[in-house]
């Protein structure tokens, strides 16, 4: 009986240390064309490192024209929109990025 706890115990350290790590990854580091990607549990966009095409958007509506295009997560891309939509550190140039921070400030 003494063996049956010993081998539970050593195996929920075995669990522990080297397969719960792995199922709480973010996500498996796989992006699209622009450096993006949605995030499964609610079909937020991640826009980590844009690449010069993702750049090329200089409004948002440019940009999720490009995500649809680029990315091939279709349940997600069909109810994409700027809210869904986090450029992180990204920001656009021009008139249309001081109306955003307006809005959020407001």
């Amino acid at each position: 009986m003494n063996y049956i706890k010993q081998f539970t115990v050593i195996f929920a350290i075995l669990m522990a240390f080297f397969i719960l790590p792995n199922l709480v990854l973010a996500h498996n580091g796989s992006r699209d064309e622009l450096r993006g990607h949605f995030r499964s549990s609610d079909c937020m966009y991640l826009l980590h490192d844009p690449t010069r095409l993702a750049k090329s958007a200089h409004k948002m509506e440019e940009l999720i024209k490009l995500i649809n295009r680029y990315n091939s997560n279709s349940d997600c891309a069909a109810g994409l929109s700027e809210e869904k939509i986090d450029l992180e550190v990204y920001t656009f140039t021009g008139q249309e990025v001081n109306q955003r921070i307006l809005l959020k400030l407001g």
